[in-house]
Order: structure tokens, then C-alpha cells, then sequence
């Protein structure tokens, strides 16, 4: 089953090696929000620049499953970068879970959303989790934001603005649409 949870709070440190964050505008205190696409049933994976995919498999301690950042970063500029470069390209699509930790990757080597904190069942209390966006420009220099975030909504809809509408996707349109790009 597809959900999309949003994660939302305030940027609590900015580190900008790249330059990357004061071009985007990014201040400490603004606010961020990250969505991912979540499938606790598919099995989270690591693909690799030549199309290999990696497994995670679960363990006595985690386990392990699909999810994917549909929205969220205000850097868009190394998107544009990764699709430049013939460097080792790897992407990330993973979650797990275990006793006392959630953790949420998705991104590139090059540039990823981390968001981790206590186990998922304790959220509804209003636990404060950790986010973690971290880019890197054309000679490896890394800008990192570094965010404390709570669970705002997990819905099975996600609304995604096309020009002046809003078309509503369910997971299944969206996952389909990704693997076909």
C-alpha cells in the first residue's frame, strides 16, 4: 500500500561549503517540508549508475522498505548537475524500521533527504525527528540543511500542482510515472 507521509519544521543550522543553499534563498528558521511516497510492503532498494539494483534485506533489527521523496527540497540545482556528469551515479529508495528508530533515505550520492528519529509508533505523541538534506556541487564541495521536523499528514493521495490545477495522483500513477523517467 501506498501512503505519502509530509514532514514539516523549522531549518535549524545551515552549513553551505557550495553555495548551493544561499543561492536557493534557504535562511536558519525557515521552513521545510519533505514528502515521500512510502510502500512498507515493496522492499527499499540502491540502484546503481549501470541499472543494478541492491536489495535490502531484513534483519533481527530492521526492517527495510520502499520510499522515495516526491516533493520537498528547494535545491533544484543539482538535479540539473547529476544529469550532467558521467560520475558513479547511485540512488537511494529506502526506509527501515526497528524497535526504537525510523529512517527515511532518498536522493542520490550526490544529493539526499535523511529523516530519522524514534520508532514510528510513537509518533502520534508528537515526537520531533531529524532531517538531513545534503548536496554537493561539480568539485564535491557539500551544503547541508539540518532541520527539526514533525509528521504533519499521511494520506494515499498526493496533489501535485500542474500549471494552475491541482491533479490529485495515488500512489500506484505516481510510482509508475517515476520508473518510467
Amino acid at each position: 500500500m501506498f501512503n505519502y507521509y509530509t514532514f514539516e519544521g523549522p531549518i535549524i543550522s545551515l552549513d553551505d561549503n557550495s553555495g548551493i543553499l544561499t543561492l536557493a534563498g534557504l535562511t536558519v528558521r525557515d521552513k521545510i517540508r519533505y514528502t515521500f511516497l512510502i510502500n512498507r510492503e515493496m522492499e527499499g532498494t540502491r540502484t546503481g549508475d549501470d541499472g543494478s539494483t541492491y536489495t535490502y534485506d531484513n534483519d533481527r533489527l530492521r526492517v527495510y522498505f520502499y520510499t522515495h521523496l516526491v516533493n520537498g527540497s528547494r535545491i533544484h540545482t543539482l538535479n540539473q548537475f547529476d544529469s550532467q556528469h558521467k560520475d558513479s551515479f547511485v540512488t537511494y529508495n529506502r526506509g527501515f524500521e526497528s524497535d526504537r528508530r525510523f529512517d527515511l533515505l532518498s536522493g542520490s550520492k550526490k544529493h539526499y533527504v535523511n529523516i530519522w528519529g524514534v520508532s514510528i509508533n510513537d509518533w502520534p505523541n508528537g515526537s520531533t525527528l531529524h532531517g538531513l538534506e545534503c548536496v554537493y556541487d561539480n568539485i564535491g564541495r557539500r551544503s547541508v540543511i539540518s532541520s527539526k521536523l514533525s509528521l504533519v499528514s499521511i494520506s494515499d493521495l498526493y496533489s501535485h500542482p500542474v500549471g494552475n490545477e491541482t491533479t490529485p495522483y495515488n500512489g500506484v500513477d505516481l510510482l509508475q510515472q517515476y520508473f518510467r523517467c
